[in-house]
């Protein structure tokens, strides 16, 4: 297996915050998502990341060369997940600008420009200024000047901030092409639902610490569901007697639990025949942060 990005014992101390020994690898060739809730340690990662902050300790490697050589920083692109554009320039001139920094030449940089504004369906809005334009449209105006001079490695920090549903869904969309192209794309994100179904592996961040890195396939995702029933107690009797994964959520008086398959979730409900058990509701549960985290906290509920 080979690696785009290792992180190694990667230690950053704030006034009340410490990144603490963060530890992890990004594939080659797959997209990767550092997920947490806010001010858990995903920006200050990506940034360490980047070089856009110093840090206490640990070694960063891109493309097996240390982070903080030039050499290593040609090879990515980054997306920021806020932006100040200038005042009075043009959403071509700015890219254009962009685009030399990068090293592009004059004769390369039109039909590179073009091609990805067509792509993301601003090339008509080329002559506008980016000021006005809305959070969708200066996104992915974001989004082109980080891959403008088609980068091995493309780094996100939360790239659907502030989007809608629609926006949201075609930034992963791109994303996932350029993965299936052959490129490394890791970003951070806390919208769980809306990047399980893309992404390849995930590192979930809590509080600083690093709670898990590896393959989002780990989860198991399906089968998961929530039960609110008359009595938690009993209901938690036959998950253990039937060896089914669970874990308690006290401020909802919620179960969560796993199943093999879904037809076993049909013992439940003779279960609660049997012992005259009322369940208020059982429902597919929706993969929040809160699912993670007890995931990879709980006793009971393994991966």
């Amino acid at each position: 297996m080979k690696f785009s990005i290792i992180i190694e014992r990667l230690i950053k101390k704030y006034h009340n915050f410490k990144l603490n020994d963060i530890s992890l690898k990004v594939s080659s060739g797959k997209m990767h998502a550092i997920i947490g809730a806010s001010g858990s340690g995903k920006t200050v990662t990506i940034k360490s990341l980047i070089g856009g902050i110093n840090y206490d300790g640990g070694k960063i490697y891109i493309n097996g060369q240390d982070a903080k050589k030039p050499l290593a920083k040609q090879t990515i692109g980054y997306v920021p997940e806020f932006t100040k554009f200038p005042r009075n320039i043009t959403t071509y001139r700015f890219l254009k600008s962009l685009a030399k920094m990068n090293g592009l030449k004059n004769n390369q940089i039109k039909q590179r420009l073009q091609s990805l504004m067509e792509e993301f369906n601003i090339w008509e809005f080329r002559n506008k200024n980016m000021n006005a334009f809305s959070s969708g449209m200066k996104k992915k105006v974001m989004v082109i000047q980080g891959i403008i001079h088609n980068p091995d490695i493309l780094i996100l920090d939360e790239p659907e901030a502030n989007l809608d549903t629609t926006t949201r869904k075609q930034i992963l969309g791109y994303l996932r092409a350029l993965v299936n192209q052959g490129k490394t794309v890791l970003f951070s994100t806390h919208l769980l639902n809306e990047v399980k179904d893309v992404i390849d592996e995930c590192s979930i961040i809590y509080r600083g610490n690093l709670l898990y890195s590896g393959p989002i396939s780990g989860f198991q995702l399906t089968n998961s569901f929530v039960i609110e029933c008359e009595d938690n107690e009993a209901m938690v009797i036959f998950f253990k007697d039937n060896d089914i994964d669970y874990f308690f959520r006290e401020e909802s008086n919620d179960l969560f639990f796993k199943l093999k398959n879904s037809l076993e979730i049909n013992k439940i409900f003779l279960y609660a025949i049997e012992y005259n058990l009322i369940i208020y509701r059982i429902e597919p549960y929706t993969i929040d942060l809160d699912f993670f985290y007890n995931t990879l906290t709980s006793e009971k509920f393994n991966l």
